[in-house]
């Protein structure tokens, strides 16, 4: 929405649209309306400091309504409640964590080979969208600097309120926001060696894309055979596969059965058995934590769960 209104569609519709979003991502997780923080305030710095963004009236409103939502997200009772129960670390030294712990994630824990065969089935497809973008593409450094703030930022949240990033709704967001970013920092990369250096399509493939291609499916069919052998558990769809075909799996399918009837029937205190047996790709949950959960979803008065 932005975009369409810096490019002076200048809607009412647009303008809403943009409005709406910012209200929206201002109130919503620390590591989306942070991120989202840098981005309003990096279009403000090029607006007032730099000036390379021309002043428009729809853009600034849409900018104040996110800072507006995120200062009343932060400030909120219970959101000042929750912090003050939470042990993050300090200001100073999550911003510094944030530009580690991003990196060590990026080039270590996130970089395994399937993104690595992702990113080289990308670059043909990378090559011709930037030889169509009319762009000049210069300065690709800060470019994939600011990326790298920007991921910083994502990690600065959890590690200046809860002191971890090890939670599972926020690796989410951070590993696909990176994803999106390696795919646009190559793309931009490209660009520019276009255009600093006049480069053809051939002279990067040489015609031979095909072929290219052809030998990245073999090697990838390849690859995923060895690790699927060597790292079982790394992959879902393998582990789920070899769980099926195990006799606990019978077992477990009929334990749940009979859970899940029990939990369907009209009573509202119900006692199950925990499983005997957990697939290695489900993780075993407390019971006190589990039991919680299954009485508030079946709307019982109390779920009793014993050991097999």
């Amino acid at each position: 929405f932005l975009l369409k209104l810096y490019l002076g569609e200048k809607g009412i519709r647009n303008l809403l649209g943009a409005v709406l979003c910012a209200w929206y991502m201002g109130g919503g997780n620390y590591v989306t309306a942070v991120g989202t923080l840098l981005i309003v305030l990096t279009i403000l710095f090029f607006i007032f400091i730099i000036r390379t963004i021309k002043l428009q009236k729809e853009i600034l409103i849409s900018l104040a309504v996110f800072i507006i939502s995120f200062m009343i997200n932060v400030l909120a009772p219970g959101n000042v409640s929750r912090m003050g129960r939470q042990e993050g670390y300090p200001l100073i030294q999550a911003f510094f964590m944030a530009f580690y712990t991003s990196l060590e994630y990026m080039l270590g824990k996130w970089l395994h080979w399937t993104i690595l065969v992702f990113i080289l089935f990308m670059l043909p497809f990378l090559w011709k969208i930037a030889k169509k973008v009319e762009f000049r593409f210069s300065c690709p450094l800060l470019v994939i600097g600011y990326s790298w703030c920007y991921m910083a930022s994502l990690f600065f949240a959890p590690l200046y309120t809860i002191r971890t990033v090890e939670v599972g709704r926020f690796q989410n967001i951070m590993f696909l926001q990176w994803m999106i970013l390696l795919v646009f920092d190559i793309t931009y990369f490209f660009g520019w060696l276009q255009r600093r250096y006049q480069l053809q399509q051939k002279e990067l493939f040489g015609g031979y894309e095909k072929k290219y291609l052809l030998i990245l499916i073999i090697s990838s069919i390849i690859m995923l055979g060895l690790g699927s052998k060597a790292e079982p558990e790394k992959y879902t769809s393998v582990a789920a596969l070899t769980s099926y075909m195990q006799e606990d799996y019978q077992q477990y399918k009929q334990e749940y059965e009979k859970m899940l009837s029990e939990l369907n029937s009209s009573k509202k205190s119900v006692t199950i058995t925990d499983f005997t047996h957990v697939p290695s790709f489900l993780e075993p949950t407390e019971s006190e934590e589990w039991s919680s959960g299954l009485r508030l979803f079946y709307n019982k008065e109390n779920v009793t769960i014993t050991k097999p």
